[in-house]
């Protein structure tokens, strides 16, 4: 809980409460989550006949997720 208050001390004291208020509401994301959004993003993305990206995604970890251009 210290660092959420000493998170919110950088903000002007008019705007804390409503920064409290945003805060309680924010969904916290493990890397692995992170992974498997950012992989079904790419795959969404329309490379219209072009060769895109390639993703190697390493024993199901997050560490393992990279991207490489296709030429």
């Amino acid at each position: 809980m210290a660092s959420i208050s000493s998170f919110l001390e950088q903000f002007p004291p008019n705007l804390r409460k409503p920064m409290a208020d945003l805060m309680s509401n924010i969904e916290m994301l493990s890397r692995v989550d992170l992974s498997k959004l950012i992989s079904d993003g790419i795959e969404k993305v329309h490379l219209n006949g072009k060769r895109g990206f390639v993703g190697h995604h390493a024993g199901g970890c997050a560490e393992g997720l990279r991207l490489t251009r296709q030429s």
